[in-house]
């Protein structure tokens, strides 16, 4: 098993540069020698996900509005959804799982059959999950910042 490396600035100034100009194809050989390894895979889905600048990085709520709604239409065809909407399909998942997960834990509160321990539990476990959202998106903008300074 390979130990798993994080992406450097440089290796993302790569992607930009590689999938900014469409006209000149890469094959597999070469993203393994100007990527120091990586594959093709992991290429466009760092691209796709992270760097594509025509994807939006933040939800607005109106974002949110239209994936509920797409998501009723479409079920989990996350690359259509995120199509329509500019959006990575990643980001649309991870937003549709952890909506669910934040419903169905309220649905559990919102059961007047539980005590009020079994509610508290439930009150710290959504407060636990948002925490945790808050925390990664704290450390992402930090990096952020860290590639704007290191520039």
């Amino acid at each position: 098993m390979t130990q798993r490396k994080f992406w450097t600035p440089e290796e993302d100034q790569i992607l930009i540069q590689i999938y900014g100009n469409p006209n000149e194809p890469v094959s597999a050989k070469d993203f393994k020698k100007l990527l120091n390894g990586r594959c093709t895979k992991q290429c466009r889905e760092r691209y796709v996900n992270h760097l594509d600048p025509t994807k939006t990085k933040h939800l607005t709520e109106s974002d949110k509005r239209k994936i509920d709604r797409l998501c009723l239409k479409y079920g989990n065809h996350w690359a259509l959804i995120g199509q329509q909407l500019s959006i990575a399909p990643n980001t649309v998942k991870n937003y549709y799982h952890s909506k669910r997960k934040h419903a169905a834990l309220l649905r559990k509160i919102k059961n007047k059959e539980q005590s009020l321990p079994e509610k508290f539990v439930l009150l710290c476990q959504v407060a636990a999950i948002k925490y945790e959202q808050e925390k990664e998106r704290r450390r992402i903008n930090k990096k952020k910042i860290g590639c704007l300074l290191n520039k």
